[in-house]
């Protein structure tokens, strides 16, 4: 499943594949976290910040259409 496209994770993560959605967390969280990090300057708001996102991120699966991405 590390192997697998993001388009193919966010697939499987709208399917309530929550294996999937971990697989999507782990490879982004490192990033967002440094992202947020460096509009803030704030350890504890950057992971508030970062979390959220990753909630909204799954709210929105359902509107994930993968012809679309390219």
């Amino acid at each position: 499943m590390q192997d697998d496209t993001e388009a193919e994770l966010i697939t499987r993560s709208r399917d309530n594949d929550t294996e999937a959605f971990g697989v999507l967390v782990d490879r982004y969280k490192t990033a967002l976290y440094h992202h947020c990090f460096t509009l803030v300057r704030n350890e504890d708001t950057a992971e508030d910040i970062a979390q959220e996102t990753f909630i909204a991120a799954y709210y929105a699966l359902s509107k994930f259409n993968p012809e679309k991405e390219s």
